[in-house]
C-alpha cells in the first residue's frame, strides 16, 4: 500500500511540474504576441501622427496658395519656387499635372510656348 501511494505521490509531482512547465511556456508565447500587437500598434499610431502632420501641412499650402479651389492671382503664372517645390518633391507631387499651363504670362521654358498654344478647355 505504501508502494501505491508513493507512485501516486511522485506522479501527482510530475503532472504538477509539467502542467507548471506548460503554463511558463505559453506566458512566453503570450508574451511575445503581446510584444508584437504593442510593436504594431506602435507603429500605427506612429504612422497616424505623421498623417495628421502631413495634413496639416497640406492645409497650409492650400490656405497659402489657393482661394475657393483655385490658385490665387498672384500666384496664377506659378513662379514662386515655394509652390513649385511643392508639387515637384514634396506633398502635393502626386497631384502635379504634367498638362497644366505652367505661366500664362511669362514663359520661362520652351514647353510654357508649347502649352500656350494648346486649346484649354
Amino acid at each position: 500500500m505504501f508502494e501505491v501511494i508513493l507512485f501516486f505521490a511522485v506522479f501527482r509531482s510530475l503532472i504538477s511540474q509539467h502542467t507548471t512547465k506548460n503554463k511558463t511556456t505559453q506566458n512566453k508565447t503570450l508574451e511575445k504576441k503581446q510584444e508584437k500587437l504593442q510593436s504594431d500598434i506602435e507603429s500605427i499610431s506612429n504612422k497616424i501622427q505623421n498623417l495628421k502632420e502631413e495634413k496639416e501641412t497640406v492645409k497650409k499650402i492650400i490656405a497659402k496658395y489657393y482661394n475657393e479651389n483655385r490658385l490665387k492671382q498672384e500666384y496664377i503664372d506659378r513662379t514662386d519656387e515655394d509652390l513649385i517645390e511643392h508639387f515637384k518633391s514634396g506633398l502635393l507631387k502626386k497631384h502635379q499635372s504634367p498638362d497644366v499651363l505652367l505661366r500664362h504670362n511669362e514663359f520661362i521654358k520652351i514647353l510654357d510656348i508649347m502649352r500656350k498654344e494648346v486649346a484649354w478647355q
